[in-house]
């Protein structure tokens, strides 16, 4: 069991931002943040309460936020082109940052012939919203936000003294339809997604 605290301090980080080009307006940059903070705690702890039965946790909090930067919130047309509006981005969320992220898996091995065993378990992962990018507004907040999951993967499989393992396993059972990225290229909104629903059987030995 560990939980060790996190406390990180940037300068000039490098995030993703709105920039105002004087012929296009508004376009995603990588931007320099000059002050940001990283607060959190992680949570790791496993237990095996009998034998071949394995229990694992996991745990992340993070309070990721800008602490010092003046940034793009809108354009203004001029004679010359686009000009950038600015304004106060403290306290606003860093991307990437979810501020729970958490696995958790169960395992159990048991004997059932010779030597061969039978393996059965599952994980479970998942996070809460995070965001794309740097957004003040609240419309660009819900058009950018990468949404929250939990993601359940089952298996069952057997394996051999002598290193054979075939398992029969499902990633994302519940077929979870989640955004991993969410930006702004050139003029169109973009959204990647998770992947869906998956089945597979592995078959592999281990020397």
């Amino acid at each position: 069991m560990s939980l060790p605290i996190l406390i990180y301090d940037y300068e000039d980080k490098q995030l993703r931002a709105k920039i105002i080009d004087p012929i296009f307006g508004r376009l995603d940059a990588l931007v320099n943040v000059p002050k940001s903070k990283i607060k959190g705690a992680e949570f790791e702890a496993s237990i095996q309460p009998v034998s071949g039965l394995s229990f694992n946790l996991s745990v992340t909090y993070l309070d990721a936020k800008v602490t010092e930067y003046s940034g793009v919130v809108g354009q203004q047309a001029t004679a010359l082109g686009f000009v950038p509006v600015f304004a106060n981005f403290s306290g606003v969320q860093m991307p990437f940052a979810p501020e729970w992220e958490y696995a958790t898996s169960a395992d159990y091995t048991m004997p059932v012939r010779g030597d061969w065993s039978a393996m059965f378990g599952a994980s479970v992962t998942g996070q809460s919203s995070s965001i794309g990018g740097l957004y003040l507004s609240p419309a660009d907040r819900a058009e950018y936000e990468i949404n929250s999951r939990v993601l359940w993967n089952p298996y069952i499989g057997v394996k051999s003294d002598d290193g054979w393992k075939i398992t029969a396993w499902a990633k994302n059972v519940t077929n979870r339809f989640y955004i991993t990225n969410a930006l702004f290229v050139y003029d169109n909104d973009v959204r990647y997604t998770g992947r869906p629903r998956e089945f597979g059987l592995t078959v592999g030995r281990s020397f």
